[in-house]
């Protein structure tokens, strides 16, 4: 009995070294699992963080480029009306200067016409006043 008695206290100390030993192992390994969920939420954490942070770069890189584009757009809407009222006034300058030039033709061509009229009528008056001198007098 004696002996029973005496491995009782050490048996039992074994167990209870036993459930330590258990209990320290449950609760290093809930404290694992605990930090490796704490990791895991901080990586996504991160993760997310860090695809935000991608997407309001580029959100604001597609804003700075369709500014670019619309400035860009207005400037070549601008270049375009801009040509198309320098290509209207240099074509009315065209036909101005062509209605000019038919205008000074015509004036010039009348203008001839009208010195050719009058140099042929002064030639046919002086040929006619010569032909009259070399009539003779009797049939005039």
């Amino acid at each position: 009995e004696l002996s029973e008695n005496q491995s009782t206290p050490k048996r039992e100390k074994q167990e209870w070294l036993q459930i330590q030993a258990e209990e320290e192992a449950s609760l290093l390994r809930r404290q694992r699992q605990y930090y490796e969920l704490q990791c895991r939420q901080y990586k996504r954490k991160m993760l997310l963080a860090r695809h935000n942070l991608e997407q309001d770069l580029l959100r604001e890189d597609l804003n700075k480029r369709q500014t670019q584009k619309d400035l860009e757009c207005a400037m070549l809407l601008r270049h375009h009306e801009s040509t198309q009222e320098l290509e209207f006034r240099q074509l009315g300058l065209v036909q101005r200067t062509r209605a000019d030039l038919i205008r000074t033709q015509h004036q010039s061509e009348l203008a001839n016409q009208m010195e050719y009229n009058k140099r042929r009528e002064q030639e046919l008056r002086q040929k006619h006043a010569v032909e009259v001198r070399q009539q003779p007098k009797s049939l005039k």
